[in-house]
């Protein structure tokens, strides 16, 4: 291997360097930028590097208040995406003089949990004509402003819009999302987690205008959302969220899927099974299925979808899962929910890779894992309510995971870490949360029985973690640590959820009022 004139650099081409920087973590990369120019121009140059990073302004606490005059300090130059977290951006002073230059290079702009004028907004995205990605959520907007549709703002390259919580300061204020087939003529991905009913007319009209280039489309319930949505005969969807209702939607809701065939990720609510299985016949491509329950229900609706990959269930009461099978599934959600057979159901899906578990109560009957999950590498059981047993047994039958989360679970005690310790030889990272029957004594087990252990989470004495961060070179996740804004690194723009922007990691570029 060739090495260059200091010694330290292999003489790769770019090419193929920028192949190995896409395996380093995002908190190591930010550390590669200052290592040599060669390296830093090498990530700067490269979108795909660059685009796991993103600038975030804010403060450590409260709300960064952006007046007339305010500057930010520095602004990296080829910085992509941009979050506003916390700010309140009082009028165009606070970013006329830097924002125009910044924005031009801007694929995404987040606005998170703050507040801005229609004013300042319009005419920030005015300044970013290469935006891919505008995300809003919890936002207070001020000013009476205008809608989309009477300035001119036109954002062609803009691809996806999410705003989730948006309020108007103004009671006589201009809806800003009438009008926005104008603004984002191409847009792929629409999200509105907003109500609806005084503009519903106005927004469908939008869909309307842009149904030929859209695929993945999050709409609230509305009066005539889906018998509209059944009108256009250019719609040809993804993916879908929506609130459909047993029985009242059942006809419409069953020709809207024979037009929309092609669909494979399903948002939706309900409350009878009958329904679900209806779904699952029409929608023969289906495999990311997200539900909201009511009431009692047993899944047959499970073998009219044997196609599934990606299950989520929340509910407020028991689901009986029986003899049904899933056989393509890789990642299972189930929350707030009871039943007494749901790792019989799991046992027969064995290309199952994450399991999640938050908020169910898990019945005596279902009392031990009876067969290998061969290919498990996440598993989160967070307050849940178990017998010790089956944590045990699920433990001895996991011999692949890699990560492990456990919270809040009144079962759980040191005995059970020790045997999680010597089961899961390939645990990578570890978390013990708020856990009372775990104490100290558990982190003499990490110590002995952990080998590649990379990074812990636990409520240990501070003494203990950083005895083990010295011992065994991990990263210890401080329970306090700060908020940051660092993106996983692969393409998430099919994914997206508000909450993933929230990971507490280090791979961002903090702009603070300090």
């Amino acid at each position: 291997m060739e090495a260059t004139n200091s010694g330290t650099e292999p003489q790769f081409p770019a090419e193929i360097w920028e192949h190995i920087f896409r395996f380093i973590p995002g908190s190591q990369l930010l550390q590669l930028r200052l290592i040599c120019q060669r390296w830093s121009d090498i990530i700067m140059s490269s979108p795909s590097l660059m685009g796991r990073f993103y600038v975030q302004f804010k403060q450590p606490k409260g709300v960064l208040p952006m007046e007339d005059g305010y500057v930010p300090e520095n602004l990296p130059p080829k910085a992509i995406k941009v979050l506003f977290h916390k700010c309140a951006i009082a009028g165009l002073g606070a970013v006329k003089s830097w924002w125009p230059t910044f924005a031009m290079k801007l694929t995404e702009l987040q606005i998170g949990l703050g507040q801005i004028s229609a004013e300042n907004l319009l005419w920030m995205l005015q300044q970013a004509p290469n935006l891919k990605k505008l995300i809003m959520f919890q936002v207070l907007l001020s000013g009476s402003g205008t809608g989309f549709g009477d300035t001119n703002v036109r954002l062609n390259r803009l691809e996806m819009f999410a705003v989730f919580h948006l309020r108007y300061e103004d009671k006589d204020h201009q809806d800003i999302l009438v009008g926005l087939e104008h603004k984002f003529p191409s847009l792929k991905v629409l999200r509105l987690d907003v109500a609806i009913h005084k503009n519903e007319a106005e927004i469908l009209q939008s869909v309307r205008t842009l149904q030929s280039s859209l695929q993945r489309l999050h709409l609230p319930r509305g009066k005539n959302v889906l018998a509209e949505l059944g009108k256009m005969n250019q719609l040809r969807l993804k993916e879908l969220q929506l609130d459909v209702r047993f029985p009242q939607d059942l006809e419409q809701w069953t020709k809207f899927c024979k037009v929309q065939q092609q669909l494979e990720q399903l948002t939706m609510t309900a409350n009878q099974s009958e329904f679900l299985v209806e779904t699952g016949r029409v929608l023969r491509n289906l495999k990311r299925l997200s539900l909201t329950l009511h009431g009692d229900m047993e899944v047959s609706f499970l073998d009219a979808m044997p196609g599934l990959e990606v299950l989520e269930i929340t509910a407020d009461s028991k689901i009986d899962f029986l003899a049904h099978k899933s056989p393509n599934l890789t990642q299972f959600r189930l929350n707030d929910v009871e039943t007494e057979d749901l790792f019989q159901y799991l046992q027969r899906s064995q290309k199952l890779a994450q399991i999640y578990l938050s908020g169910c109560r898990l019945g005596k009957r279902e009392i031990s894992v009876t067969k290998h999950f061969r290919s498990l590498k996440v598993l989160s059981l967070e307050d849940i309510t178990c017998d010790a047993d089956l944590l045990v047994s699920l433990f001895g039958h996991s011999p692949l995971l890699e990560d492990l989360y456990l919270s809040w679970i009144k079962s759980l005690e040191d005995e059970h870490v020790l045997v999680a310790c010597k089961r899961l030889r390939r645990l990578k990272k570890l978390s013990l949360v708020s856990i009372r029957g775990v104490t100290d004594e558990s982190a003499q087990y990490i110590q002995r029985y952990c080998p590649v252990l990379e990074e812990l989470e636990a409520d240990f004495s501070d003494q203990v973690l950083d005895q083990l961060e010295a011992d065994k070179k991990i990263r210890i996740k401080r329970c306090d640590s700060d908020w940051s804004g660092f993106d996983s690194g692969e393409d998430d723009s099919e994914d997206y959820d508000a909450e993933d922007d929230y990971d507490e990691d280090e791979g961002a570029d903090d702009v603070d009022d300090d």
